[in-house]
């Protein structure tokens, strides 16, 4: 059985790629390999969503001829120094919002963001650079279909199944409404039909359980209370037991029937439904759970980042090519502080020895850049801003 297009190409990227594209956008590179293995199917979604329409079959494949400038034609990440990575992500941006239109992109890089964990700003420049391997790599196996514009779109329309079932659900569930998904919304759709129609059928069952058990609770109140009515008549005044007693009697009984059918009910319906997950918040650009956080990987994360960053400053264009990471680190060291603020004793203490043992390497990695003739006036803010917040956080623990 011949391989599938998303795996052809998760292939063809290869570990070496995978190392490079996780050096160049300082992610580390588990999370990497898992936003390309959700990234390649939805970017192959949203092209077969451009070849679907007139005329995007042809805006598909004169893009694709582009990449012969940036040197990735056959889909292969060749070393290159910080101002080739930097214009491969400009670039690959450029194809992204020429593609899918602003929207489409924004929902791609705030899906992964989602996905992964990561600033949408990283997911961003990380979409930026495997959009043109993506690319390069489906015009290489669109030779054997007959090359050009029909061979891409034939390609891509032969895989619609194939692409549906590789996209991660969480993926897909974010991307509903961006427009990347309409060219397989008809692989998707039939799942959610069924679950709606479930969804429906279920809710009629309910309503007619609930209408039966009314039911049920009124005939019952209303044999009770008859019954009642008949035995108080047959006792005498001097029985000791009034006979308005027994119609309230009945009432009691018929209160007590229908809240364990009514109330009851609902009740233990609720502590069976599954509890929601911790809601997402967004702040200074960065997505980040609102509930229990892991403190220590969080914090890794930031530092990683930051050395990540400052070994590619080499002159003033690689040191703003490298502000928007930084200033990345910044914010999340800026909401590590708040979270730490509800962390056990234990965590802050580890917390605190973490800063102190990478302190040292961390000033040693600013120095060094700052140091850098032109640099210091582009980075010097952001590094303060940096080692201010690292500071905030080890008082806050």
């Amino acid at each position: 059985m011949a391989q599938d297009l998303v795996s052809q190409i998760l292939q063809g990227l290869g570990s070496d790629t995978m190392d490079r594209m996780s050096a160049a956008t300082g992610v580390d590179g588990e999370t990497t390999r898992k936003a390309v293995s959700g990234a390649v199917p939805a970017i192959l979604a949203g092209l077969v969503g451009v070849v679907s329409r007139p005329g995007g079959a042809d805006r598909l494949s004169s893009v694709v001829g582009q990449l012969g400038k940036l040197g990735i034609s056959d889909g292969t990440l060749r070393p290159m120094d910080a101002a080739g990575q930097r214009t491969l992500m400009e670039q690959g941006s450029s194809f992204v919002s020429s593609l899918f239109g602003s929207q489409g992109g924004d929902g791609l890089a705030g899906a992964f963001a989602h996905y992964t964990g990561l600033d949408q700003g990283v997911t961003g420049r990380l979409l930026g650079f495997l959009t043109p391997l993506v690319l390069g790599l489906l015009g290489r196996s669109a030779q054997t279909a007959g090359g050009g514009a029909g061979g891409l779109a034939s390609l891509l329309l032969d895989q619609k199944d194939a692409i549906a079932t590789a996209l991660p659900a969480g993926v897909a569930n974010r991307l509903q409404g961006s427009g990347i998904l309409s060219g397989i919304a008809d692989r998707l759709g039939q799942p959610a039909a069924s679950a709606a129609a479930a969804a429906r059928s279920s809710a009629a069952a309910m309503g007619q359980g609930v209408s039966e058990a009314k039911s049920t609770v009124s005939d019952m109140g209303a044999k009770m209370a008859q019954s009642a009515t008949s035995y108080a008549k047959m006792q005498r005044p001097t029985a000791g037991f009034a006979p308005w007693l027994w119609g309230l009697a009945a009432a009691i009984i018929v209160a007590i029937a229908a809240y364990w059918i009514w109330g009851r009910g609902p009740i233990q319906e609720a502590n069976r439904l599954p509890v929601n997950a911790p809601a997402q918040t967004t702040g200074s650009g960065t997505s980040t759970p609102a509930g229990p956080i892991d403190l220590g990987k969080q914090l890794t994360g930031a530092f990683d980042n930051t050395r990540t960053a400052l070994q590619q400053v080499s002159d003033p264009a690689s040191a703003k090519a490298a502000l928007p990471q930084l200033n990345d680190a910044v914010a999340q060291l800026g909401k590590l502080q708040v979270a730490a603020g509800q962390a056990s004793d234990q965590e802050r203490k580890t917390i605190a020895a973490m800063i102190d043992k990478a302190q040292p390497g961390l000033q040693s990695a600013i120095d060094k850049a700052l140091a850098t003739p032109g640099v210091a006036d582009v980075l010097k803010p952001t590094l303060d801003a940096f080692k201010a917040k690292l500071a905030a956080l080890g008082s806050a623990t």
